[in-house]
């Protein structure tokens, strides 16, 4: 592992985080992560939390995550706005299955710190205050980024509200630099009126789940490893230029926050070999490694 001394020498530092979990893959990028030696970051949704811990027995993994001093966990939300964003952000939250009540995004952030709570057995309710939105490239409450002297939010204006809620109840609010772009095949964008939270894989609404029909084919990488080195060693030493459509540059210098799927990774291992290369690749471009609370 990288000492903090060795890391902050570092001119590049790559800051590599996994959405939506815990999913088909976690395990395997977990392993991977271990054999490089490396740290990470894993925002995790409250949904797809709960049903691997309860149905898929995925409770050991949850708490090998937690405890592991070189991983951070973050919060990404309790639903995932079910897929349907525009609801999410501008009609007030997460439609519930009443079809009339609204869980606000602030509450829905709560709701996962519950359930992430819960799934680990711990006695009372902890805060990850680490955070990325659903669906959104936010940044709120982070120094030197977004905050009182950096401007207040870097982001789409529909979150201008609810990333600030959410700072205001003690969140920071994490986008990214790169997106290492995944093809989404397998989730379908519903009506928001069919929506029914915290139901992972038994609701018609929520399509990033378990279910084996929707990984044969779909979650898997667009882009290839070289390309994607390519990008990301470029993009430390040129912050102000666009690499590609997802990417801006870093919103700090020297530091790149990289946001991947770990459902992208799953088996068979040609494909969880894409991240071992990568991140041999990365560290032959002179990249060192740390997770989301040291940014």
């Amino acid at each position: 592992m990288g000492t903090s001394q060795a890391i902050a020498a570092c001119k590049k530092i790559a800051f590599l985080t996994f959405d939506d979990g815990l999913q088909p893959g976690t395990q395997e990028v977990y392993n991977v992560i271990k054999s490089k030696g490396v740290k990470a970051t894993f925002f995790l949704t409250g949904a797809h939390t709960k049903y691997a811990v309860e149905t898929m027995k995925q409770g050991p993994l949850l708490k090998k995550l937690a405890e592991d001093p070189e991983i951070d966990l973050g919060n990404h939300s309790s639903s995932h706005a079910n897929q349907y964003y525009e609801g999410y952000y501008d009609k007030g939250g997460v439609l519930l299955k009443d079809g009339k009540t609204r869980r606000t995004v602030l509450d829905d952030f709560k709701h996962c710190d519950k359930t992430l709570s819960k799934s680990l057995g711990l006695t009372s309710p902890k805060k990850w205050n680490h955070a990325r939105l659903p669906g959104r490239n936010t940044w709120r409450a982070v120094p030197g980024v977004a905050d009182e002297t950096a401007g207040d939010v870097f982001g789409p204006g529909d979150t201008y509200d609810e990333a600030n809620a959410l700072k205001s109840a003690g969140y920071q609010i994490y986008g990214w630099d790169y997106e290492w772009e995944m093809d989404f095949d397998g989730t379908t964008n519903h009506s928001d009126y069919d929506a029914e939270v915290d139901r992972a894989c038994e609701s018609a609404a929520d399509k990033i789940c378990w279910r084996e029909e929707n990984y044969r084919k779909s979650f898997r990488f667009i882009s290839t490893v070289d390309r994607v080195k390519y990008d990301a060693s470029a993009a430390a030493a040129a912050a102000n230029n666009k690499i590609t459509a997802w990417f801006q540059g870093p919103r700090k210098t020297g530091k790149l926050i990289i946001l991947m799927h770990e459902r992208a990774f799953r088996g068979p291992k040609e494909h969880t070999d894409k991240l071992a290369n990568f991140i041999d690749a990365l560290k032959i471009a002179g990249f060192c490694f740390d997770k989301i609370s040291n940014f």
